[in-house]
């Protein structure tokens, strides 16, 4: 959706943040104030202006639902009008790294958005921005149709980021399976496909049709652990022996080849702020026997069953990493479950979390203390009501600044968080509010608490490759995730 809603800035391949074509700067004013300028001439798709009362209309949507996932990226926030194409963002809580950190803060027409029901945006998907394409249609079960937005202002000088399309017509297809999607690149039925694992690049690479690029996201695949309902998991120990029963090296090896390495914790890469060579090692090596005592000693009671989710062909190796998994818990005696699931059940896991009983508490005017507490009496929050249990996945590493992890997975007011506690989340709070040295020092205290606790259970990097047409120019983003069709070319044709 990024190719037609657009943030404040993209972090691009020189590693810097650079301002979409809404916005001609920012500027930090104070700890929690950033002063946003506009791009003057800009329409949304629709024909709505874009100025400083449309950008607030999504800056204050965003930043005042615990809801909406971008909120726990920046926590509380609302805009204050300059002038006609002047905005502050204005945090609750000081925002050092703003522009990073507001990347899925995506702009859109407020009239359309307010006017139009919530059903009838779910079901029709349609999203209206002021982003170099335009939504054509959603075919359910078939296709996503955009195409290239006429009225789109291209910022001058020319950036790579923000230049206008050359590419009029886009469609995107799912595809579950990688070996198809590495086939449909080969027989030339496919221009792009992502998260296929390093083993496929032989035959794209020797195919009439297709090369590879090698994705750069900082990625590891990750367990995200509910440490607050499940009787088991809430357990420290049993935690430690879900690690250790695992021979991650051997996956690892096996998997993704040589290149990828088992990690500390979730983009464990060093070059991400806050890891390091040393603290990137892991801690919980495979050591089986040590799982069986483990669960001795945390009274390990096997009727509780534990369920893992995980979706197919979301990342490269997703159920082959994920039955291999199941097997080395089985041989310790620990009972896993393996749910093989469509994304909106995966979705609905993913994200029950603390946010709302804790953001109510707060409302009640209960101490952070007192509202981690009330976390853990309640029940788990709808649509799931249930225990998340363990979610295969891999934290986008797109930020290269562990912060976003503390926001999103030790923070009692995210969704996507399986823990509240006070101390850590505090910790958290603090290290996001810093910068410059002491930013590091406290993102990187703050990924111990994150690693010994396994709040999230680390495995492996991933490994894993683009394929893409022969004759179309891609490059790859920080991430390795987004897909901007705008900095696309054909050449050769």
């Amino acid at each position: 959706m990024q190719n037609v809603a657009q943030p404040l800035a993209f972090f691009g391949p020189d590693f810097t943040d650079t301002a979409t074509a809404g916005f001609t700067g920012f500027e930090q004013m104070g700890p929690n104030r950033w002063r946003l300028s506009l791009r003057e001439g800009v329409e949304f798709h629709n024909g709505e202006p874009w100025n400083a009362q449309a950008a607030k209309y999504t800056i204050d949507a965003l930043g005042s639902n615990v809801n909406y996932q971008p909120y726990s990226q920046v926590g509380d926030s609302h805009a204050e009008v300059v002038d006609e194409f002047t905005v502050d963002f204005v945090c609750n809580e000081p925002c050092p790294v703003l522009p990073r950190f507001s990347q899925y803060h995506l702009f859109v027409a407020p009239e359309h958005h307010k006017t139009t029901p919530q059903e009838e945006r779910n079901a029709s998907g349609q999203v209206i921005g002021w982003g170099p394409y335009e939504w054509v249609g959603w075919n359910r079960g078939s296709d996503i149709k955009l195409t290239a937005y006429e009225g789109y202002v291209q910022p001058e000088p020319v950036n790579f980021m923000t230049q206008a399309p050359t590419i009029k017509d886009v469609t995107y297809i799912w595809r579950a399976e990688e070996i198809v999607r590495s086939a449909m690149i080969q027989a030339g039925e496919a221009d792009l496909a992502w998260a296929m694992a390093i083993d496929q690049a032989e035959p794209i690479n020797n195919s009439e049709n297709g090369k590879t690029v090698k994705a750069v996201s900082g990625e590891v695949y990750t367990l995200n652990v509910d440490t607050i309902w499940h009787p088991e998991l809430r357990k420290l120990k049993v935690r430690q022996a879900l690690a250790h029963a695992v021979d991650c090296e051997g996956l690892a090896l096996a998997l993704f080849g040589p290149d990828s390495r088992c990690s500390s914790g979730p983009n464990g890469i060093p070059g991400t702020l806050g890891v390091t060579e040393e603290n990137a090692k892991p801690i919980y090596t495979y050591d089986p026997e040590r799982a069986r005592q483990l669960l001795q000693e945390a009274n390990y009671d096997p009727s509780n069953v534990i369920d893992y989710w995980t979706r197919e062909g979301r990342y490269a190796k997703d159920v082959e990493l994920s039955e291999s998994l199941i097997t080395f818990w089985q041989e310790v005696g620990l009972n896993v479950e393996l749910n093989v699931v469509e994304n909106s059940v995966w979705n609905d896991r993913h994200l029950t979390g603390p946010a709302v009983a804790y953001d109510a508490a707060l409302k009640a005017e209960a101490t952070s203390a007192e509202a981690a507490q009330a976390v853990h009496e309640s029940s788990p929050p709808p649509p799931c009501s249930c225990s998340p249990g363990l979610i295969n996945f891999a934290p986008g590493g797109e930020y290269f600044d562990f912060g976003r992890q503390i926001n999103f997975y030790m923070n009692c007011s995210s969704n996507r968080s399986k823990n509240c506690n006070a101390e850590w989340h505090e910790l958290g709070q603090r290290a996001d509010a810093a910068s410059g040295e002491e930013r590091e020092r406290l993102l990187q205290e703050a990924y111990e608490v994150f690693t010994t606790n396994l709040l999230n259970i680390p495995l492996m990097e991933i490994i894993s490759i683009w394929g893409v047409n022969k004759n179309l120019e891609f490059v790859n983003m920080p991430g390795g995730r987004r897909i901007l069709v705008n900095t696309m070319t054909w050449t050769g044709q």
